[in-house]
């Protein structure tokens, strides 16, 4: 079920961006987004008839380190999501990249803390978050600084566990397990976005509650997900191949913020933890998975 709703949701975005394309009559034709390990995050290619590559657009939650941004420094890319691309090395600044990457960088820093107050929702008593992060990720280490503040000022204090294999992701939760974690929060990570079903299962095992930044999570057994609506990202990416099909140079246009963010719960799993999740919750979520 989940494999055919990703396949929905990316024709969905490549009609999206084909229709932005097709409005100003290029002959153009739009791969749908495939994933891609060499580089470790879904994209598509917009071609001209003739097979020259136009532009690329890509679905990278966090852009693997440097695969990406090294490819290539010619063909536009558009990202759909993404998290700090300046730290990355893939632009300049949000407001004028001076590269070949322009779209949409969703800022991840900014929602560890209100992944916490949702958690915080849904346990009263929390005391300790746990956080399980990817050592490889160079984004990460600023949205703890930024999540231990907003711990200190709801007396959540915070504590840390490390996966960036497979074979380290149970333990990390053994980790945060001995460290009296009530709960956990996954940073957004093209990893971790990978092995879905690994971490819902290490958190089920270890019967701690949970929360990512995709709605993908709560359909393979987390407890929620609270990030970007990314097919709202991707309608709004079309409008940039469409700007960069007319000339435009994406090095001069500036990276967008996402404007909706989606709440999705899954009582099966809550149930499974023994968490009564509050009405106000409930109403305030996007989807609810039975």
């Amino acid at each position: 079920m989940l494999r055919n709703e990703r396949r929905a949701r990316d024709a969905a975005i490549a009609e999206e961006t084909t229709g932005a394309v097709e409005a100003i009559g290029e002959r153009v034709y739009r791969e749908p987004l495939i994933d891609d390990p060499a580089i470790g995050i879904a994209h598509g290619r917009v071609l001209d008839l003739a097979g020259c590559e136009l532009c690329r657009v890509v679905r990278g939650y966090q852009l693997n380190e440097g695969e990406a941004i090294r490819a290539t420094t010619l063909i536009p890319i558009v990202v759909g999501a993404a998290a700090d691309l300046v730290a990355l090395g893939g632009v300049k600044s949000l407001a004028r990249p001076g590269g070949n990457f322009t779209g949409l960088s969703d800022t991840a820093a900014d929602l560890g803390p209100k992944q916490l107050e949702l958690l915080k929702a849904v346990l009263p008593k929390l005391s300790r978050v746990g956080v399980l992060l990817n050592p490889n990720n160079v984004t990460h280490p600023a949205q703890v600084t930024r999540l231990m503040l907003t711990g200190q000022k709801l007396g959540v204090q915070v504590v840390l566990a490390e996966a960036s294999t497979v074979a380290q992701i149970e333990p990390g939760f053994a980790t945060l397990g001995r460290e009296r974690a009530d709960a956990v929060i996954l940073f957004g990570d093209t990893f971790f976005s990978q092995q879905l079903q690994q971490i819902a299962g290490g958190a089920l095992k270890h019967r701690v509650p949970t929360i990512y930044t995709i709605g993908d999570y709560p359909e393979v057994g987390g407890l929620m997900s609270y990030g970007a609506a990314l097919l709202d990202n991707f309608r709004r990416a079309a409008t940039y191949v469409d700007k960069i099909l007319k000339g435009a140079n994406p090095g001069e246009l500036p990276f967008e913020q996402p404007t909706r963010y989606v709440l999705v719960i899954n009582l099966k799993t809550a149930k499974a933890l023994g968490l009564a999740i509050p009405q106000s919750l409930l109403l305030r979520a996007d989807r609810v998975v039975q």
